[in-house]
């Protein structure tokens, strides 16, 4: 099993609760405690990548306190002067509000930066992003699938080519560098509707559900097998990923109670978390997704809306102590 942890660098005031809108005025955003939480998530990041989890995984969200990694390959490229085992994923670039070329681009030389040890994932992101940028919601869906041909089409042609698409129109794509790995990177998408999977199976590449309990998250992983055999391949157990929350205590009760502290009362629909309790709670659920969605990597978000980094400091230790090496081995 490959085991990936995601730092979306949550925002949490110490000496002040906010209450979560959108967009999120930036006065409540104090610059001396956004400087700090970067520190503390790097000095995580080292940690992380020093117990040996596989992956370590940032992303994009904009606007809102939920994350302060609005330029994830900006935060790639850090990484990749920081991490010195475990692979960067770039888990990803909001395809909608980008163009699919400087994607490319960025791509291939963050490939070289990390010395051939980039995952990337190319997707369709959420509503927020889309009102950030003022993209009809109706466009994200076609731009993330003209967007991904696109990049595939740059990072392995070896000619300057013409692209003549609904949202971009080029004369000439020529992309430089050339991606380390090649053909290119892994790539992931997302698998979190049906139609999603499908074209993911299109285009060979893994996939990542999110969040979903473990009967809809079979569901959509059993659609992404079925197109692959219909696209005539058959998908590795690791190209299938789940991305859920964590949150790991010496109790059961522990865990709740301050997950219904921090987190459910204060943010109108807030997640909750995926797998939480002792670490044998938490290895039975992980084991229970895997099992039913067969996926070969778990991708575990320890960072939850107002919760003080304290306590998430001290659940991904009781993880690394306690939990590593036996969700390795599923």
């Amino acid at each position: 099993m490959i085991v990936s942890s995601f730092f979306p660098v949550t925002y949490v005031d110490p000496a002040r609760s906010l209450e979560w809108t959108f967009p999120q005025p930036p006065r409540d955003c104090d610059p001396r405690v956004a400087h700090e939480l970067f520190r503390r998530s790097l000095e995580l990041i080292d940690e992380t990548d020093e117990a040996g989890f596989d992956w370590i995984s940032v992303s994009e969200h904009h606007f809102a306190p939920l994350s302060l990694t609005p330029g994830p390959m900006t935060f790639a490229a850090a990484l990749t002067q920081r991490v010195k085992r475990a692979k960067i994923a770039m888990l990803g670039a909001t395809l909608p509000l980008h163009n699919p070329v400087r994607v490319a681009e960025e791509i291939a030389m963050l490939d070289h930066l990390a010395d051939g040890r980039l995952v990337v994932a190319l997707l369709r992101g959420v509503p927020n992003e889309f009102v950030a940028y003022g993209i009809p919601e109706e466009e994200t869906r076609p731009r993330v699938q003209e967007g991904v041909e696109l990049i595939l089409k740059a990072w392995t042609e070896p000619e300057p080519f013409a692209w003549n698409g609904r949202f971009h129109q080029l004369d000439h794509v020529a992309v430089w560098p050339r991606p380390l790995q090649q053909p290119h990177p892994p790539v992931l998408l997302s698998a979190n509707s049906p139609e999603s999977a499908q074209f993911a199976a299109r285009m060979r590449t893994m996939v990542g559900i999110s969040f979903a309990p473990p009967e809809p998250a079979r569901q959509l992983a059993t659609v992404y097998r079925d197109a692959c055999a219909a696209e005539g391949w058959e998908p590795t157990r690791e190209h299938v990923l789940y991305r859920g929350f964590v949150f790991v205590d010496e109790t059961d009760e522990r865990a709740a109670e301050t997950l219904e502290r921090y987190v459910v009362p204060f943010v109108p629909g807030a997640p909750r978390s995926n797998f939480f309790g002792t670490p044998d709670s938490v290895l039975r659920q992980l084991r229970e997704m895997q099992q039913a969605t067969g996926c070969g990597a778990f991708d575990l978000v320890f960072f939850f809306p107002r919760m003080p980094y304290e306590h998430i400091e001290r659940s991904k230790r009781l993880f690394i102590e306690h939990l590593l090496p036996a969700v390795r081995a599923l």
